[in-house]
């Protein structure tokens, strides 16, 4: 009886957590930059990626880092746990969704895989539990779109496939990317 009450606590506070964390997520930035945002940018130049990279820094990092140093204090370290791997799980799957609408360039695939990375990296700072599960998929993806070559691209699926078994592997809910869903990143390079 006891175990029952205590994981309907737990499921509560998992679920005020996903809450709270939904109000950190940078809507802003999600909507007003990254929805829109070329991630083509050789022909853009120098100028669109070093705005890309000051509008990432202002738009997500910082706000993330001010709102969870005022909320390191009012929250137990289980709960801000908690509240880290919502933000991390939330912002994986809005960016795996937002990438597989796009279009990459080489040099917007880098960006996007450092913006996931300095993402991940931010979020394992205010952690004591490493946050990579929650940017599995999307990381695997920012991998898989910076292949240089459909050979190389190939490789990382039938790595994948390997990984995969005959069962499938990854999809939804996994931390990694199905095989399928592997296959259609480098469709979206478009040089």
């Amino acid at each position: 009886r006891l175990d029952a009450l205590a994981s309907r606590f737990d499921e509560a506070a998992a679920d005020a957590m996903r809450s709270l964390g939904g109000s950190l997520l940078p809507a802003a930035w999600l909507l007003l930059e990254f929805d829109p945002a070329d991630y083509r940018l050789l022909r853009a130049g120098e100028a669109a990626e070093a705005t890309a990279r000051a509008v990432f820094e202002r738009g997500v990092l910082q706000p993330l880092a001010v709102s969870f140093a005022a909320l390191r204090s009012s929250l137990r370290p289980e709960a801000l746990e908690l509240l880290v791997h919502a933000v991390g799980a939330a912002l994986g799957a809005r960016l795996e969704a937002g990438a597989f609408a796009k279009r990459f360039d080489e040099l917007g695939a880098m960006l996007f895989s450092e913006q996931v990375r300095r993402l991940s990296d931010a979020l394992s700072a205010v952690s004591s539990a490493p946050v990579r599960n929650d940017f599995g998929r999307v990381a695997q993806l920012a991998f898989l779109l910076n292949a240089s070559s459909v050979q190389e691209a190939a490789g990382l699926l039938l790595s994948q496939m390997a990984l995969d078994g005959e069962g499938g592997g990854g999809g939804e809910g996994s931390s990694r990317l199905s095989t399928r869903e592997a296959g259609r990143a480098p469709a979206l390079r478009g040089e």
